[in-house]
């Protein structure tokens, strides 16, 4: 996806919050570096050589979630990991 948008001139992807389910569950959720962290960094090192930027935002339902504090956390801190894998 990133090579395509560079071919036409697009040089930013979001990287969507909802890209790995209940990543930031609370019960049920999962670290990314067992199983994506080598695409999460190609796909950031890729980026990085295009000149491309990679920006995540998390979803919608963390607006709702803001009035349970702990949830925030933990969709944050996912967020956050998700940047960092892809090497940014």
């Amino acid at each position: 996806m990133i090579r395509w948008n560079d071919k036409f001139g697009i040089k930013f992807l979001r990287l969507s919050s909802e890209m790995f389910p209940f990543a930031s569950h609370a019960e049920y959720g999962y670290k990314l570096a067992p199983f994506v962290a080598k695409e999460l960094a190609e796909a950031g090192k890729v980026a990085a050589e295009l000149g491309h930027r990679l920006t995540t935002h998390p979803g919608q339902v963390s607006y709702v979630y803001a009035l349970i504090y702990h949830i925030l956390i933990l969709v944050t801190v996912y967020t956050a990991r998700l940047a960092s894998q892809a090497g940014h």
